[in-house]
């Protein structure tokens, strides 16, 4: 029986810098709409930012973080509560947080 020489082969090619960019930009701007209003939006958005956060990780770091980092600095959002701290977490592990990344308040 022939040996199965496929089992180490990439499924996908790996994501170029401006495909990552993208959809980081696509998936950050979709978790802005949120059904929610006021405190509670602001926290579902940086919650869901979190996540694209990792995904930004997996498709290759800093090239993919510039569509979030955009979304974020023009969003207008500064602070929030856990999640904001996850955020700033997550993006620290590609690089220095760039200015304008929500912070989290005490108490929140």
């Amino acid at each position: 029986m022939a040996a199965d020489t496929t089992a180490h082969l990439p499924l996908n090619p790996p994501p170029t810098a401006q495909s990552a960019r993208a959809w980081a930009t696509e998936a950050a701007l979709a978790a802005t709409r949120v059904p929610a209003v006021g405190r509670e939006r602001t926290a579902w958005t940086i919650r869901s930012w979190a996540e694209v956060a990792v995904g930004c990780l997996i498709l290759g770091g800093a090239a993919s973080f510039s569509g979030l980092d955009e979304v974020i600095r023009v969003s207008g959002v500064r602070s929030g509560g856990r999640y904001a701290a996850r955020l700033r977490e997550l993006r620290a592990l590609a690089g220095p947080v760039p200015a304008g990344y929500p912070a989290r308040l005490e108490g929140r």
